[in-house]
Formats: C-alpha cells, structure tokens, sequence
C-alpha cells in the first residue's frame, strides 16, 4: 500500500502568526471605519441637498427682487381691506351703519351671532362659507324701495366683503318697506407657515388678476362713529 505524505505544518508557522495579525486588523480596520464611511456618505448627500436648496433659493430671491415692492404694498393694502386678516366687529358695524345712512335707510335693530364673536382659536370647527370664516349678522332697516335698492348696491361695492343670505321684506301703505337680513361678512386670516423653500415661487395666474381687479374696485366705508341703535335686548345693567 502506497504511503501518503503528510502535510508538513512546521513550515507554515512562521506566516500563521501574521496571517492572523493582517485579518484582525483587516476586521478591526473595516468595523472602525464603516460608521465613519457612512457618516461621510451621509454628510455627501446632505450637502449635495443643501446645495439644491441653495439654488432653489437663489432662484426665488432673484424672482422677488423683480416685483414692484411699491405695487405689491398697494395690493395687499386694497385684498386687506376686503377681505381683513381677523375678525372686526367694530369695523363691520361702522360699515353697515354707514351704507345705511348713506342710503337714506333707517337702521332699526342690528344683532350678532354669539358665537361668532369669539377669536377663532375658541373654535374647534370655525364656521365658513366658500372656505373663508365670517360674521353673521342680522337687521332690520325701513324705507322706501329707491333707499333699499341703492343700499344693496353700495352693500356690493363696499369693502369688507359682504353678502346678503336672506332677506324678507314688509310693504306698509305709502310704499315704506321694512327689511330684515341675514348679512355675512367675511375675513381671511393670514397663512400661519410660509411655502416651502424648494417649492418655485407662484405667479399670478390670469384669472386670479381678474379676481383682484374685481376687488379693487370695492372701497370701504366712510368712517363714523355708530350712534346708538336697538339690539333687540336690553341692557340690564342700564338703570
């Protein structure tokens, strides 16, 4: 029977030990630095994110230095004054009370929804018509149907931004009529987070310019103060 040889380890030994060292520190090199390679990775991409924001941002920055800051002043003075960014209780009274007068109308009692006078915030659900919050109001006026008329036109072109929701009108002998109306008047209150940086800059588009020229041409009321009126409730602190 042939004899196989046997493998001579001795003469191997003296590369073991160092074969050994090299993977260790091969293992050891490759576990250290593989946090260090990703974070390197990861600061890569955050810059190069970074560096998109950054021209994004340029981009922007350059379309706003081409706007007209005296126009665009002008036109958020003219949207404000129609549709303001809060509710204006007072401000909404003066201008009912001034259309009327102006009109020729006898304002005969004016009420507020309780619950519209709270701040927003109050609100869990804020109540809203074509997606914009608003005051309603309800009263009455007396006159004739020129007077009536003529108040619902300036109603129209008067700013803050109202609407008559209901109307029911008693005819007296003579032609005297007495109206009572649900009016709601709106407001916006202005974005609480501004666009993203990354997101172009909106233009305005051709109908949103029609919209505005619309607006503009309602004007507010001529200021005054508000002579006292009927509630429709006492005062019981009156003595």
């Amino acid at each position: 029977m042939p004899h196989k040889p046997s493998l001579d380890l001795n003469k191997y030994k003296p590369f073991i030990l160092p074969l050994v060292i090299l993977c260790l520190v091969v293992f050891s090199g490759l576990f250290l630095l593989k946090p260090k390679i990703s974070q390197i990775l990861g600061v890569r991409r955050n810059l190069s994110s970074q560096k998109t924001k950054l021209a994004q941002l340029t981009t922007k920055v350059a379309a706003l230095q081409g706007l007209d800051e005296v126009e665009l002043e002008e036109r958020t003075k003219v949207l404000l004054g129609v549709l303001p960014s809060q509710k204006d209780l007072p401000g909404a009274l003066v201008t009912i009370k001034s259309i009327t007068s102006v009109a020729g109308l006898e304002l005969r009692e004016i009420q507020v929804e309780p619950g519209e006078i709270s701040t927003e915030s109050a609100q869990p659900e804020p109540t809203k018509k074509y997606n914009l919050p608003f005051l309603e109001f309800k009263i009455t006026v007396g006159g004739n149907r020129t007077q009536f008329g003529d108040f619902l036109t300036k109603l129209v072109l008067t700013a803050p931004l109202m609407q008559v929701t209901t109307a029911e009108i008693t005819q007296a002998d003579g032609g005297a009529i007495e109206a009572d109306l649900k009016l709601d008047v709106f407001f916006l209150p202005l974005p609480s987070t501004l666009g993203a940086v990354e997101k172009p800059l909106a233009s305005i588009t051709p109908q949103e310019e029609g919209i505005y020229q619309q607006l503009s041409r309602i004007s507010p009321a001529q200021t005054g103060t508000i002579s006292p009126i009927q509630s429709g409730k006492e005062n019981p602190f009156t003595p």
